[in-house]
Formats: C-alpha cells, structure tokens, sequence
C-alpha cells in the first residue's frame, strides 16, 4: 500500500513505476488496477529503485535507492534516502548520509485518500452514527462489538475483517440495519470517508484516519506499534489503548460521547499533515533522489 500511494504519486509527475517480482494473484490484481505493471526481469533503465522489505538490502548498483524504513534497525544503510512517516521517527537514530524523509508530512497516502481529504476538511463533527471497525484480527472484532452494544445501538457498523465470521453478524443485528461485515477490500479509502469513528489495529490504518480526521480509538498489536500509538495519544490525535486493551468500553465510551474531545482530536489530526504530504515526496525524490540517466527510459 505504501508503494502504492508512491507510485500513484509518481505517474501524476510523468513517471512510471513497474512492481518487481512475483506477486500472488490477489496483490497482483490490486498492482495492476492501480494502473501499474508487473516485472520480474532484471532493469537497468530505471532512475531509482524503492525497496518496502527487511528481507532485500538496500544496496543497489542500478540507480539510486529509497529505503522505506519503520525502526531504524539495520546495521547499515547502504541507501540515498529513507523514508519513515511515523510519528516516532524524530527520536530514531539515522547514519550520517541518506537523505532522510521523517515524519507525517511524508506519508505516502494513497490517490483516493488524498482526494477525499479536502472534503473531510469541511466535515462538521456531529453525533456518532457511523462507527468502522478495521482491526488486523478477526477475533479482536468480537469485544469491540461487545463494548459498543453497551453504549449505543443507533448507530450503524461496518466491521473490516480478513474473513466473515457468523458470530460477528449476529451481533451487527443488534445495531442498526445497514451495518455489515466486510471482506477483500482493496482500500479503506470509502470506508474512513464514512466513519465518524474509527476503531482499528494500530498499523497503516491510524494514519490514515488521521490524514482524513476521523477520531480513532487504536489498539496495537505488539510493542512496536503501542509506542508509535502512545505518540498519537500524546498528540492528542488518537485513544491508545495499549495492546491489552483493558479501558475498551470506559475509553469506547468517552470517544462516542464528548463532541468536543472529537473536534479537538479531528482538529490536531489534520494539523499533523500537508494537504497532499505524496505528491510532495514523489516531487522531492524527483528533484533530489532519483536521477535519471542518459540510457534511461522515463520508467522508475
């Protein structure tokens, strides 16, 4: 998905961008109606090359490398740039030499989400009627949905999940009639623009309800992820819960409640990012990282 948003950004420049590798049938579909083309041969006509993978180094003899990076943990960064748009990323420790891309003002968001942020800008914060449930594990859906039955059931649910589960809709037939299960998604684009709130792992997602404003009540799955929460927290921008989760329904019930801590947390979540923070790292990497050579063919 990061590659994605960067390469979406990167055609709106005049450049194109091919997906090297195998990929199986699902992420391939999702390469391709993004408008981008698959390759597995080797290519020495490219201006630069993005590698999103602990397991590939870095190094590259071909054409200069941006490293999307999270933890500042590998030994060497053998790379003209690194890109980490997560909010911790300004207390990481980077060697001296690439170019770095550090913070939110970076993120890689993807097209339908930068088109609907201008909208969601102008949206008023009224009561809860649209909750979205987009958590990493189908069983986490299951007390999230206990917890809102708690508080209110006049709202609608649409739960995000890697696999429809029945017991997950039996309990959407206690909220209202349009709340549903969903499945094989491409994108969580629709569904953020919908939501008043959202409850999700805290991976991807949190930045992406936060780059459109939608409050967000996170519950992280390992440590790595709780610190990078526990910024969001202090920011006032989300509610982390911890990856025990222990105040769901207290914390659930103080986010559907208090219009003002809304307001407050769409507010500063909105603050945390440029309008389109992709177009202006596809125009830095342009300008500054990636160079196109005298054989090159205009493909990156």
């Amino acid at each position: 998905m990061r590659s994605l948003a960067l390469a979406e950004a990167l055609a709106e420049l005049g450049i194109e961008s091919i997906f090297a590798g195998e990929f199986d049938a699902a992420i391939r579909t999702r390469i391709e109606s993004a408008g981008m083309r698959c390759d597995t041969a080797e290519r020495s006509d490219v201006c630069g090359v993005v590698i999103d993978s602990y397991q590939q180094r870095p190094q590259h003899d071909v054409a200069p490398v941006l490293l999307i990076d999270d933890f500042a943990a590998l030994d060497r960064y053998d790379c003209a740039a690194v890109l980490n748009f997560t909010m911790r990323s300004a207390d990481l420790a980077y060697p001296r030499g690439p170019r770095l891309f550090l913070g939110p003002r970076w993120f890689p968001a993807r097209r339908a989400l930068r088109l609907m942020r201008g909208r969601g800008q102008r949206r008023e914060i009224g009561d809860v009627r649209h909750v979205l449930v987009a958590v990493a594990l189908d069983d986490m859906a299951v007390p999230v949905l206990e917890a809102l039955q708690s508080f209110d059931r006049d709202v609608s649910v649409h739960v995000v999940v890697g696999k429809s589960r029945a017991e997950m809709e039996d309990k959407l037939r206690r909220f209202r009639a349009d709340s549903r299960v969903l499945t094989g998604l491409p994108d969580l684009a629709a569904e953020l623009a919908w939501a008043d709130v959202c409850i999700a792992t805290a991976g991807l997602t949190k930045y992406e309800a936060a780059y459109l404003g939608v409050p967000s009540l996170l519950i992280p799955q390992n440590e790595g992820q709780d610190r990078d929460a526990d910024f969001f927290d202090a920011a006032g921008v989300a509610i982390n819960l911890g990856v025990t989760a222990t105040d769901l329904e207290k914390e659930l019930h103080l986010l559907m409640s208090d219009r003002a801590l809304r307001e407050s947390m769409r507010r500063k979540a909105l603050g945390l990012f440029p309008d389109d923070p992709t177009r202006d790292l596809a125009s830095a990497l342009v300008a500054n990282v990636f160079v196109r050579s005298a054989e090159a063919s205009g493909a990156c």
